[in-house]
């Protein structure tokens, strides 16, 4: 077996969870709308899978959903909901 062969498998199961995760969480409302692609959040999703797999802390993982929010999405800032969500995915990581 290739090196970190072992991992891969469980980096694409995680890869998809964050996947849906993302559109479930929905920070801009556009799962709503009919013409926005199901994919529109996969981009991110890849980040958030490496850190999940690298064993990232809830404090890395919720700065990293703050970065999302407010560079990316153009949110306001909510980092209690940042704490949150990371700890939603750190439970999925750990089941």
């Amino acid at each position: 077996m290739p090196k970190g062969a072992e991992n891969s498998g469980n980096l694409e199961i995680t890869l998809e969870w964050v996947r849906r995760f993302l559109r479930a969480w929905d920070p801009l409302d556009l799962m709503e709308i009919e013409s926005v692609p199901e994919d529109e959040y996969d981009m991110y999703a890849p980040t958030i899978a490496r850190l999940l797999s690298q064993g990232c802390d809830e404090r890395r993982l919720a700065e990293h959903l703050g970065r999302l929010r407010t560079v990316m999405f153009e949110l306001d800032p909510d980092p209690e909901d940042d704490r949150i969500l990371a700890q939603i995915l750190l439970r999925h990581r750990l089941s």
